[in-house]
């Protein structure tokens, strides 16, 4: 999309932010409010299921409407098809973050930890499950000193509670979807039946690279990280980051668990234990 092009009379496109496998993101400006927007297109448009895809990431986010979920204003058609109109996140993605700090400790650690919790747990509350919790998913605000991560690309959730009538299925029975590194025991199996412990699990993932820099599971091909993680083959955390506060490493170690009935029942519970184990601890 070139810039300066105009969607749907309103949103003139100012420059492309980034690009993934299924979606292109550009900045934008609203010509009324002369603010800064996202705006998500899909690369391939004439696909119907990555259109259903986009719409129900769309409705979940939108649906969702917390400060720790990055809001969808508007859904809008264009020549290429339907775009995603988002607030704009101008800080980057905990990827970038890791990568600049070389690993998030203390305050930071427990802080961005307790903002990931709360808006997951909005989801779970509205029965919706991510599937696809990973740093590059996960974009930053900066209030002062203070980061404030933001939930984005639900394209994969799976809805308990249908947010329309219509509502496609997210996935078919026996397909794995996701990012390997990061997702459950059982997801490696089929991503068709996880339930919130599946996102406990990968939260817990996502928790422990943001101090390590990289998954506790990572290896060479799929098919052996599919294989440690069904192993639960990793380091204790402690071992790894030994001046992380042992209460929130308790906290990580048992989402991580690899029994199912073993973790968090949902984002929820293991909020409430961040928060306990965060009190006194630095």
């Amino acid at each position: 999309m070139e810039s300066g092009t105009v969607l749907a009379g309103r949103y003139r496109v100012e420059g492309r932010i980034g690009e993934g496998g299924l979606a292109t993101v550009y900045r934008a400006r609203h010509l009324v409010l002369n603010s800064p927007v996202a705006v998500k297109v899909l690369s391939a448009h004439d696909s119907p299921d990555l259109r259903k895809r986009l719409l129900r990431e769309g409705r979940v986010q939108a649906t969702l409407g917390h400060p720790n979920v990055v809001t969808v204003f508007d859904v809008v058609e264009h020549a290429e098809g339907p775009a995603l109109v988002m607030e704009y996140m101008g800080h980057g993605s905990l990827y970038d973050l890791v990568r600049e700090t070389g690993g998030l400790r203390g305050p930071m650690w427990a802080g961005v930890g307790h903002g990931l919790l709360a808006g997951l747990a909005a989801a779970h509350h509205h029965g919706i499950v991510h599937r696809d919790l990973k740093p590059s998913n996960v974009l930053i605000d900066r209030v002062g000193e203070a980061i404030v991560p933001k939930l984005t690309d639900f394209g994969l959730a799976k809805a308990f509670v249908d947010l329309s009538p219509d509502a496609p299925a997210a996935t078919r029975p026996g397909s794995v979807f996701g990012t390997p590194a990061y997702m459950s025991p059982e997801q490696t199996l089929d991503a068709s039946k996880v339930d919130a412990r599946s996102d406990v699990f990968s939260i817990g993932v996502l928790l422990y690279a943001l101090a390590t820099r990289r998954s506790p599971f990572h290896a060479a091909t799929d098919h052996d990280t599919f294989q440690r993680i069904r192993k639960g083959d990793r380091r204790k955390l402690l071992e790894v980051a030994p001046d992380l506060p042992s209460r929130l490493v308790d906290v990580v170690e048992k989402a991580m668990r690899i029994p199912i009935d073993d973790r968090y029942p949902n984002a929820g519970a293991m909020l409430k234990a961040w928060a306990r184990a965060s009190t006194g601890s630095f």
